[in-house]
């Protein structure tokens, strides 16, 4: 089954040693570094179109002798004539960089894709170049001008771009020493000027913090929002929608899928009352998820709950089935106990293909029906044969 998602169950669980790691940026939910990702790819997808029609500029003027808009070029060309070459060169990898980035950005949203690092690494490089044109662009400046449209073009970054927290550390704080290297390597370094560099690397790790804080926070409220729509209102189950979502994460891996439902449920909802029916639904599903988990357990119909675990070894699950009987054997109804027993029908293997996971549903629904009419009160399995 799929680990790592957004619930509002397992962020309640979350300890506060886990939840100081995931503000730190460690310890990302699936959901939450593919969130980052795709909001990334966005970014890249626009911000590298707009880089590259500016290095296409630059690299236009300089090849054609156009006076550059951008007056840093023309002085910093005028005082050294040689850096023209170089810097033609660099504008022309710039703008296919550029296209390249957008269109690698434009593929992983149109094809949905899930590869988290490849974004991160993509994130960083599109950063380095896009600020790399700008610092191209306005060489001819002052050290002191310089300084203030680099740090502004960070905060852009900063704006636009999600960082984790650490991440925004190691990319503010290198490449701010990497632009103070190079302007004292160059001789214009002030005295001054190391302050305001580490202020300014400083001012832009908050905004990123900041707007990682917001985005991690927005992220969250949509995972609650759909994820109180996708679970059963009496018991707090998934439904068969979470099913639907959790599916590729079941293909491809060997699983236990098991049906099972309360044995002469009828008898404690129709003779009883519905609001002893609704406890003991309550009090079932509460024994599945001690045993199998929050993230394995469904709410398929009525009085009747899916099992779906990620076990290899058909002992240790009948071990889990055990413990459920144990667990249901203290259930009490108006104070006394209930004697709640439950009958299930399994099988297990690995579905290939979505048809499987179907044919593992009927095979487990089958044995459910078999053990209910050779007398309840078990629950009873083999494996799977595609």
């Amino acid at each position: 089954m799929p680990q790592g998602k957004i619930t509002v169950a397992n962020r309640r669980n979350m300890s506060t040693g886990n939840r100081i790691l995931q503000w730190f940026g460690f310890g990302w939910s699936a959901e939450e570094r593919n969130a980052k990702a795709q909001r990334n790819m966005f970014s890249i997808m626009f911000g590298g179109i707009a880089g590259a029609l500016f290095s296409g500029m630059i690299a236009f003027c300089l090849i054609t002798g156009i006076s550059c808009p951008i007056g840093g070029i023309d002085e910093a060309v005028q005082e050294n004539p040689a850096m023209a070459g170089r810097f033609r060169v660099f504008c022309v990898v710039a703008t296919v960089f550029m296209l390249l980035f957008s269109f690698v950005a434009y593929t992983y949203r149109r094809r949905k894709w899930n590869r988290p690092r490849l974004a991160a690494v993509l994130t960083i490089a599109f950063s380095l170049v896009f600020v790399m044109i700008w610092g191209v662009a306005d060489s001819g400046r002052s050290p002191g001008d310089q300084i203030l449209i680099f740090a502004s073009l960070q905060f852009l970054v900063a704006g636009l771009l999600i960082f984790g927290p650490i991440d925004a550390i190691v990319y503010f704080g290198g490449s701010f020493f990497l632009f103070g290297y190079m302007l004292n390597w160059s001789g214009l370094m002030a005295p001054g000027d190391i302050g305001n560099l580490v202020y300014l690397a400083l001012l832009d790790i908050v905004v990123s913090w900041i707007v990682y804080s917001l985005f991690r926070g927005g992220v969250h409220r949509e995972a609650a929002i759909a994820d109180v729509s996708r679970r059963d209102e009496l018991t707090g189950a998934k439904n068969r929608h979470y099913l639907r979502d959790d599916f590729d994460n079941i293909i491809g891996s060997q699983h236990f899928v098991m049906l099972c439902d309360i044995d002469d449920f009828k008898h404690y909802n129709d003779d009883m009352n519905h609001e002893t029916g609704d406890t003991l639904l309550r009090e079932f599903f509460f024994a599945l998820r001690e045993v199998f988990g929050d993230e394995c357990t469904y709410r398929y119909g009525g009085d009747e709950f899916l099992v779906v675990s990620p076990d290899f070894d058909e002992a240790e699950f009948l071990q889990k089935i055990e413990r459920c009987n144990d667990q249901l054997k203290h259930v009490m109804v108006n104070g006394e106990n209930a004697n709640l027993t439950f009958s299930g029908g399994y099988t297990y293997g690995v579905p290939r293909r979505g048809e499987d996971f179907r044919d593992m549903l009927h095979s487990a629904d089958e044995e459910l029906l078999a053990v209910k009419h050779s007398g309840k009160k078990r629950v009873s399995g083999h494996a799977f044969a595609a």
